[in-house]
């Protein structure tokens, strides 16, 4: 990610034009909005991410049901696709891509702390998802890191 502040105000434009125009909200404005959100509120001065979180809100305010759809979908993609990458299949060959396994999760956690600041909920059923592949991850990372 570049600049997490610059990259919410792009995407704060980009939502404030699809309402201009009256386009509906969908997963792709939640996704460029909840990861730099998350970035900022992660990062040395998540008083920022605070203060754009609110203007988010404004925003979106007047079609809430509509954010919110567009950031539940945005969600269980992200939670698929980590929960889909932590394969027991595939965790122990050598050429397991970790990084990339380690990068989703990462942008995961991020969605998950813009929610969290946005009051927005996360479904039970997909934090028993987001738990069980955790625990399928840690010992593989575990011993990665150990050097095994």
């Amino acid at each position: 990610m570049n600049d997490p502040v610059n990259e919410f105000e792009a995407a704060l434009s980009l939502i404030r034009e699809a309402l201009q125009k009256k386009q509906p909200l969908n997963r792709y404005h939640a996704r460029a909005a909840l990861l730099p959100l998350g970035a900022q509120l992660a990062g040395p001065a998540p008083e920022h991410g605070h203060a754009a979180a609110r203007r988010l809100m404004e925003t979106v305010g007047p079609v809430a049901a509509e954010w919110k759809q567009a950031v539940e979908d945005e969600l269980e993609m992200a939670v698929t696709e980590f929960a889909k990458s932590v394969d027991r299949r595939y965790l122990a060959r050598p050429d397991y891509d970790f990084a990339y396994t380690l990068d989703v999760r990462e942008r995961l956690a991020e969605r998950l702390g813009a929610m969290d600041v946005l009051g927005l909920t996360f479904p039970p059923s997909w934090m028993r998802e987001l738990e069980r592949a955790d625990r399928e991850l840690a010992p593989h990372l575990a011993q990665k890191r150990g050097g095994g």
